[in-house]
């Protein structure tokens, strides 16, 4: 979609609710406002790390996942209250050739509903990405779909325990798996990953006012 359509979409859903229309939303205003809702979530609750920092950067990259995503899987996210970060602390792990990445981690919420998904993030803007690096891109919704359709049918755990996302074979498949049947080496050289990503030093929790107008201000990716 052009830049100009996902500025569009995002004003006019906008729009709408600050009217107070009550005409059905279509499925593209639908879109619009998970997508927003997710964005104001995630840039205010999850650290933006080093690289590209500011919020529009940030922004940026997490959209860029967003947008080929389904409205259903996106939807669910919001419901289902899972915040989705893109985490630099997963693009700065410790690796080695001969063991599976960390590209995602989902950190269930004990005793209750909800949680949060760390994407691999190393800060670079979609058009710094060389081909076939690896990127937050490549595989980053991929991941997020195959998660968020376990938040929809609510096959993730609720106990407080992790699952953890690695590509497989020759067509870098995208598996969740649960700690014990994860590369332990991985987990085990890096274990500043076993917490869900810090907040940033001016959190503050969004009010939904909040997230209507971040449905007319989110810039498409860069």
């Amino acid at each position: 979609m052009k830049g100009y359509l996902r500025n569009a979409f995002l004003v006019a859903t906008a729009a709408m609710t600050l009217a107070g229309c009550e005409k059905a939303p279509t499925p593209t205003e639908k879109k619009a406002e998970a997508m927003a809702q997710i964005i104001l979530n995630s840039e205010t609750i999850c650290e933006r790390g080093p690289v590209n920092p500011t919020k529009d950067q940030y922004d940026a990259r997490l959209m860029k996942v967003l947008l080929d995503m389904p409205t259903a899987s996106l939807q669910a996210l919001v419901d289902k209250d899972v915040t989705v970060c893109m985490d630099q602390r997963l693009g700065a792990q410790v690796t080695d050739p001969a063991h599976t990445r960390i590209d995602a981690i989902y950190y269930s919420n004990a005793g209750g509903k909800g949680g949060t998904i760390a994407l691999w993030d190393n800060g670079k803007q979609p058009v710094q990405v060389q081909p076939g690096e690896h990127s937050a891109y490549g595989r980053g919704d991929d991941k997020l779909e195959t998660i968020a359709q376990r938040v929809l049918e609510g096959n993730v755990p609720t106990d407080g325990s992790k699952l953890y996302a690695g590509e497989y074979g020759d067509y870098h498949l995208v598996y969740w798996k649960t700690p014990d049947k994860f590369d332990q080496t991985s987990i085990a050289s890096n274990p500043q990953l076993q917490n869900p990503p810090p907040k940033p030093a001016d959190f503050k929790a969004p009010a939904q006012k909040d997230a209507v107008k971040k449905m007319a201000t989110v810039k498409p990716p860069k």
